[in-house]
């Protein structure tokens, strides 16, 4: 059996829909000078449930967007823009 490569176009659209939610991170960071919690990631990005935005800060952390340790989380220059938090 062939294994199926990852469409390129897919993977694309992947990373855009990371930049796009980084844009929607840093919008809120720009007008409140914080990080949002979990409920109101819930809303900037219409999720359905937290394990969704679980999965997203794990992402972002991985991708070095931001630090989660234990419950909190911060913003790195990465996501702020190299602003001082």
């Amino acid at each position: 059996m062939e294994s199926e490569a990852p469409d390129q176009e897919a993977v694309v659209a992947k990373k855009m829909d990371i930049q796009e939610k980084v844009g929607h991170l840093r919008d809120f960071y720009a007008r409140e000078r914080r990080v949002p919690g979990y409920n109101e990631m819930l809303e900037i990005f219409d999720y359905k449930s937290k394990n969704a935005v679980f999965q997203l800060i794990k992402r972002l952390d991985e991708l070095g967007y931001l630090i989660k340790t234990g419950r909190k989380i911060a913003f790195t220059g990465k996501l702020t823009g190299n602003l001082r938090l």
